[in-house]
């Protein structure tokens, strides 16, 4: 359940007393680890595997090494995913649609032309 994810991920559980919701919260925590560019910090801390996608292990992972302490399983939430669902993907859109917008593009534009970005 919920606990076991937690413990998976190695994320103390704490409820947050911003007012800024957790996914503002992540997206504050990607601009600081990456003077301000919310793209370069998902590709070098968030998506590890370079499928433009974020699963949950690649979430509990980023908040770790970036020290964002939140409810994981609230700001899993926040993206539409249901309890610890390990199939549900979190586009970069999902985190801020405006480099979303920018990036997925050139990732479709990639994928098309033989790879992942990792590949140009």
């Amino acid at each position: 359940g919920f606990l076991n994810g937690l413990l998976e991920c190695g994320m103390p559980h704490r409820v947050g007393s911003s007012s800024r919701t957790l996914r503002e919260q992540l997206r504050d925590k990607l601009r600081e680890h990456s003077n301000g560019h919310v793209l370069r910090a998902w590709r070098l801390e968030v998506d590890q595997d370079g499928d433009n996608t974020l699963s949950f292990q690649e979430l509990c992972n980023a908040m770790v090494r970036m020290g964002l302490i939140a409810d994981v399983s609230s700001l899993w939430a926040e993206f539409g995913c249901v309890g610890l669902d390990r199939h549900r993907k979190v586009l970069l859109a999902d985190v801020d649609p405006d480099a979303g917008r920018i990036w997925q593009p050139f990732f479709d534009w990639c994928r098309e032309n033989g790879g992942g970005m990792k590949t140009f």
